[in-house]
């Protein structure tokens, strides 16, 4: 008998199975809202719209050697001191500046790679942590 009730319970998501599949549910949704913060998805219409158009810039000149300025990425630090991505990320600011383009940090880190580089290094520092 508890069987049967157990199985409609089950049906109808009100057993210790739906619990489950509710806390499950809500980490999903932190998770996918704080992706969205990092990656510049939330915001009013007019800074969504400012970071559609820096994003549209972005995949015009990505794979340019030479920005507006005329300078190439590598020009704009040290590599063997610098990551990639933020030499990339000046070139990108100094490229919107000169065209006068207006932008947000977190929508240009988030096209040149500098929120995955931070996030990568942060992975990489906890599991280090670990293994101490």
């Amino acid at each position: 008998m508890s069987g049967a009730i157990s199985f409609f319970l089950g049906l109808f998501g009100l057993g210790a199975a739906g619990a489950v599949s509710a806390g499950q549910n809500a980490k999903i949704k932190k998770a996918d809202y704080q992706y969205g913060e990092e990656h510049g998805l939330h915001g009013t219409s007019e800074v969504l719209q400012m970071r559609e158009r820096v994003r549209k810039e972005w995949w015009s000149i990505c794979g340019k050697t030479y920005n507006a300025c005329e300078r190439p990425a590598s020009s704009y630090g040290d590599l063997s001191r610098t990551p990639w991505c933020y030499l990339k990320k000046r070139w990108f600011i100094d490229h919107l500046n000169k065209k006068g383009i207006p932008y947000d940090d977190l929508v240009v880190d988030d096209v040149t790679g500098v929120t995955f580089y931070e996030s990568q290094k942060r992975t990489s520092q906890a599991y280090m942590r670990k293994l101490r």
